[in-house]
């Protein structure tokens, strides 16, 4: 982290010195046993390479991407870039005027469909991923997505290096970056939420002001909007809402990485516009389960016995991608959007799915047995669906997750489907 953005990031008001937070899942909102005190005087380094470090390398293989000669994954090594394969027939001898955009953390859940879905489109689209192998399982995904060969490269660049992302953003007229890690079970939240979330956030935006990069699409949450004691319990979050409840690493790393972005963005003059979706569920396009979707899955499998006494918003994955695109195409799109339709509680998710799946182990007591149910949040997607956005609905979403579990063999004991 830069020196200047701890005094920067207090000045928002959201951290104190010694402030302690409870260590909380991010779904259930479990708070375990010990607080984790936040040392943020060790994030502290020094800058990033500035763009005059960057060797001539870089400047060609942007160069022989502009000229079609095809120069698929690339990676920055040793200050270098490194050509891994060519193709000749890659496709791309058109013009300039392709369209062309970068996603960083491409074989992400969200970021995956929003691959597909910007390939759908016709735009050429760079996937920016921390590791590209050649047998990669976790890009195997994308490099069979229609139209992969003709219209993708991946990349591999490192947001936490900031010169490892200006060659790679060089001649993209948008960027969606979604790259932010959760983390099940946090041991060190400064490595591992943090600074992740927050440098990396800022090194994007550093990178795509060098590479005059026209729109920034960021991918927050709805964990940085609600979650305010201060707020009545009927209210109606929008997109005026913050969270000021800090007791969740993830939600707090988003928080915290959408406010930087907006002051770095107005202060720089960048054109950024950030979705905030719900729980995100629906089908998966990567080869692993992502945490999300262990909301459900913990339920169908019987290793979750009860449910929590709260209430929730959720979102289908590709309706959440498809705001991404929405909000970049949309030439008067500004500002966030909040990406939810539904908030259910936790116990109407439960009697859905033992309606839809029966024959599952799903649980039926919830975990404040004889307390009243927690009330419903209210969530306003007014301004989303004025961009043209649809929502599934929950039951569609629902099924749509299971279905992928079950593809995916989630739903496996000893090598045996459950049902």
């Amino acid at each position: 982290m830069s020196r200047t953005l701890v005094p920067k990031v207090r000045s928002l008001g959201l951290l104190s010195d010694s402030l302690q937070f409870d260590d909380v899942c991010e779904l259930d909102h479990t708070p375990s046993k010990a607080p984790v005190v936040l040392p943020f005087g060790s994030l502290n380094r020094p800058h990033a390479a500035s763009p005059e470090e960057l060797v001539v390398e870089s400047d060609t293989v942007s160069k022989q991407w502009e000229a079609g000669k095809g120069v698929h994954h690339c990676e920055w090594e040793a200050n270098n870039w490194r050509t891994q394969k060519k193709h000749d027939d890659y496709g791309l001898h058109a013009s300039l005027s392709k369209r062309r955009v970068a996603v960083t953390g491409a074989g992400g859940f969200i970021a995956s469909w929003i691959v597909k879905l910007l390939l759908r489109r016709g735009f050429y689209v760079r996937g920016i991923l921390r590791n590209i192998g050649a047998d990669d399982v976790n890009t195997s995904h994308l490099k069979c997505l229609e139209d992969a060969n003709e219209r993708l490269e991946l990349r591999r660049a490192d947001i936490l290096q900031q010169s490892s992302l200006l060659g790679v953003l060089e001649g993209c007229e948008g960027v969606f970056h979604t790259a932010c890690p959760v983390i099940p079970a946090v041991t060190d939240p400064e490595v591992q939420m943090l600074r992740p979330a927050v440098e990396g956030t800022l090194n994007v935006l550093r990178a795509c002001n060098q590479a005059r990069v026209q729109r920034i699409v960021l991918t927050s949450s709805i964990g940085a909007v609600y979650m305010n004691p201060n707020l009545p319990p009927e209210k109606v979050y929008d997109e005026n809402c913050w969270r000021v409840d800090l007791q969740e690493w993830y939600c707090l790393a988003k928080l915290i990485a959408e406010k930087m972005a907006w002051e770095y963005a107005e202060t720089h003059n960048l054109n950024l516009v950030t979705i905030c979706p719900g729980i995100t569920l629906g089908t998966m396009l990567q080869p692993r389960v992502n945490q999300s979707s262990t909301h459900i899955l913990k339920y169908l499998n019987g290793s979750a016995k009860k449910f929590a006494n709260l209430s929730q918003a959720y979102v289908d994955v590709e309706d959440a991608a498809e705001a991404h695109i929405l909000a970049f195409e949309a030439p008067n799109a500004s500002g966030r959007y909040i990406c939810c339709k539904w908030s259910r509680h936790r116990g109407d998710i439960i009697d859905a799915l033992t309606r839809m799946y029966p024959h599952y182990p799903i649980p039926t007591r919830c975990k404040d047995d004889g307390q009243p149910r927690k009330g419903p949040l209210c969530f306003c997607s007014k301004k989303v669906e004025q961009l043209g956005l649809q929502f599934t609905s929950l039951e569609q979403t629902l099924r749509r997750a299971v279905s992928s579990l079950q593809e995916k063999q989630a739903l496996q004991k000893n090598g045996h489907p459950l049902f």
